[in-house]
C-alpha cells in the first residue's frame, strides 16, 4: 500500500477512534486486563519481560512476501469444515466481517473474518483453533469435571501458549507470524501508557512491516473495549510455560492440556483425579500430521521446517 494512501487510512481510524478511547473508561478496565492477561512488563519463567521477547521478535528480518495466490473466502471456509470433519469436529464455520482476528473459535463454531486468505495463514489457522482451540473444547465437553470444559486458571493464557505451540509444529510460527504477535504486545505498551489508538497506529506503522489493514487489525485488539480485550501478552507468557511443561514432561503432556480448557499449573494437578476415572484423556488428539491433506490441497509442501 502506498505510504499515502496508510496515512489516510490511519486517519480515518483516528477519527472513528472516540467510543473506543472513552468506552468503557480506561482507568477502570486496563487494571483488570492487567490482572487477567499481564502487561508487556510481565515476567516470562526465565524473568525475562514479555516485551523483551516481542522486542527481540521485531528485530528479525522482515520475511519475504508469500507468493501462493490468495485462497478466496469460500474456498478457505470450505477448506476448514472439510478439515474439521475429518478430525471429528462438528462444527459451523461462520463469516463475521467485523471480527478484529483473522479467525477465532468459539464452543462449537469457527468463525472467519471476511476477505481472502494466505495458504500459510490457513495451515496457522487450523493448527491454532482446529487442532487447537475446538478440539480443547470439544474434549472439555467430555469431562465429568465441568471446570474443564470452563476453564480452570491460568487456562486462557496456557490454551494460547498451547495453540502457539502447535502452530509452530506446523512450521507455521515463522518470522511473519512472530512480528505480528510482537506488534500486538507493543500495542498494548502503548495502551498501558497512555498512547491513543491513534497514536499507536502512527507510532508503530513504520516499525511493522504490515499495510494499514493488517496494522490497525492488529492494534484494534489491544484496544477494542477500552482496553479490556489487551490479552496478547498473554500469548507469549503462555507458550513460555507451555515450552517449559515439554522440556520437563514431554510434548505428550503439552498435547494432553487439550483434554479441556486447562492451564500447565491445572494440568500438573490432575494426575489423582485421572487416577480414579474423573478426568479422561482426550478423546479427540489430532497431530501435527492430520494437516498434511490441507497443505497438499492449498499446494504447500507436505512439511514445512519449524521456526
Amino acid at each position: 500500500m502506498a505510504p499515502d494512501l496508510h496515512a489516510a487510512r490511519l486517519d480515518e481510524i483516528e477519527l472513528d477512534a472516540a467510543l473506543l478511547e472513552h468506552i468503557p473508561d480506561r482507568k477502570r478496565v486496563l487494571p483488570l486486563a492487567a490482572r487477567r492477561h499481564g502487561t508487556p512488563a510481565s515476567l516470562l519463567p526465565d524473568g525475562t519481560p514479555i516485551r523483551e521477547l516481542a522486542l527481540e521478535w521485531l528485530a528479525e528480518a522482515v520475511p519475504t512476501a508469500d507468493e501462493h495466490a490468495l485462497v478466496p473466502l469460500e474456498r478457505a471456509s470450505g477448506l476448514l469444515r472439510n478439515l474439521a470433519r475429518r478430525l471429528g469436529l462438528e462444527i459451523e464455520v461462520r463469516i463475521e466481517p467485523g471480527l478484529a482476528a483473522l479467525a477465532a473459535a468459539g464452543d462449537r463454531a469457527l468463525f472467519l473474518s471476511a476477505g481472502a486468505y494466505r495458504p500459510r495463514q490457513l495451515v496457522r489457522l487450523a493448527a491454532h483453533e482446529l487442532l487447537g482451540h475446538l478440539t480443547s473444547a470439544f474434549n472439555g465437553r467430555a469431562q465429568r469435571l465441568r471446570l474443564l470444559e470452563h476453564g480452570t486458571a491460568g487456562s486462557y493464557e496456557d490454551q494460547e501458549g498451547l495453540c502457539l505451540w502447535l502452530e509452530r509444529g506446523a512450521g507455521a510460527l515463522d518470522a511473519n507470524r512472530r512480528r505480528t504477535l510482537a506488534l500486538r504486545v507493543e500495542a498494548a505498551q502503548l495502551l498501558h501508557t497512555g498512547a491513543t489508538f491513534g497514536e499507536a497506529c502512527m507510532s508503530l506503522r513504520d516499525r511493522c512491516g504490515l499495510t494499514a489493514e493488517e496494522l490497525v487489525r492488529a492494534v484494534e485488539r489491544s484496544y477494542r473495549a477500552g482496553g479490556a480485550a489487551a490479552r496478547d501478552p498473554g500469548y507469549l507468557l503462555g507458550l513460555a510455560r507451555v515450552d517449559d511443561l515439554a522440556r520437563v514432561q514431554g510434548s505428550e503432556a503439552v498435547l494432553g492440556l487439550r483434554a479441556g480448557r486447562i492451564s500447565v499449573a491445572a494440568a500438573r494437578q490432575l494426575g489423582p483425579l485421572r487416577d480414579c476415572g474423573f478426568v479422561r484423556a482426550p478423546i479427540l488428539a489430532p497431530s501435527i500430521d492430520a494437516l498434511a491433506e490441507l497443505r497438499g490441497e492449498l499446494g504447500l509442501p507436505a512439511a514445512a521446517p519449524s521456526s
